[in-house]
């Protein structure tokens, strides 16, 4: 398995928007009043829900009429928000897959942009934060489920120490067949969302020690985060059949 340090300040794609700021933050505030609303249909909400929503036209207005070409300011960047997209694009390369758009049969060379591509012609990533539906495995999507999310553990909102991860130790013990993502920062949902970070978990090829290559840093490095908050273990479906033949 060849390995690749993806980062988000490689020049390439660093100011590569995921989202529009004005958009995202003023669509969750139209939500947020809107939910109010459902709960208590008062005069004073459904102002305030009236009121989110010329701020949510008003932030698309400014969007179209830039023509989708984002400013520093208005731009959630890989190189801000974009440590999963690093860290999908590195297990895709190790496992030799591509992307693809939804109805597109050219695949996409695994980088960052190709993959917020991809991921919004499957409208699961869009610039102004709106999903059609869940997805339980984005990456199996976008690579025509040619690498798929194979094992996930949930380490909660105060995470654990990667000692006492029971999927981490499964993990090292077939590291041959499957890529480690791990959130070391901040859980997603509900914890510190601001400080979320993602890195690639690896193994140095002489011992057990655990490396990682971290979309934020030039070069891999010791694997140096106190906790786990969350890990997910993605594989080929090919490995993925040997491992359940194997375990169970």
């Amino acid at each position: 398995m060849h390995k690749t340090l993806i980062t988000q300040i490689d020049p390439k794609w660093r100011m590569t928007p995921r989202y529009d700021v004005g958009a995202v933050d003023t669509l969750e505030g139209l939500d947020f009043a809107i939910l109010n609303c459902l709960k208590e249909p008062t005069d004073k909400k459904k102002s305030k829900a009236f009121f989110a929503q010329q701020q949510f036209n008003q932030s698309i207005q400014r969007l179209i009429e830039d023509g989708g070409v984002l400013r520093r300011k208005d731009n959630y960047s890989v190189e801000d928000y974009g440590c999963w997209d690093c860290c999908l694009c590195m297990v895709a390369h190790d496992l030799n897959a591509r992307f693809y758009r939804y109805g597109k049969g050219r695949s996409l060379a695994p980088t960052p942009p190709n993959l917020i591509e991809a991921l919004r012609s499957w409208q699961v990533l869009s610039l102004i934060g709106y999903s059609f539906d869940l997805v339980t495995d984005p990456m199996s999507l976008v690579t025509h489920n040619k690498v798929q999310l194979f094992m996930h553990e949930d380490y909660g909102i105060k995470g654990i120490s990667p000692t006492k991860s029971a999927l981490l130790a499964y993990a090292l013990r077939h590291k041959e067949s499957v890529c480690m993502v791990a959130c070391v920062e901040g859980h997603a949902s509900y914890g510190n969302k601001d400080s979320t970070h993602w890195v690639v978990i690896d193994v140095a090829n002489d011992s057990q020690t655990l490396m990682m290559r971290d979309p934020s840093k030039k070069k891999p490095s010791k694997f140096t985060y106190r906790k786990l908050y969350t890990l997910c273990l993605y594989a080929t479906p090919k490995s993925i059949q040997s491992l359940l033949r194997v375990d169970y």
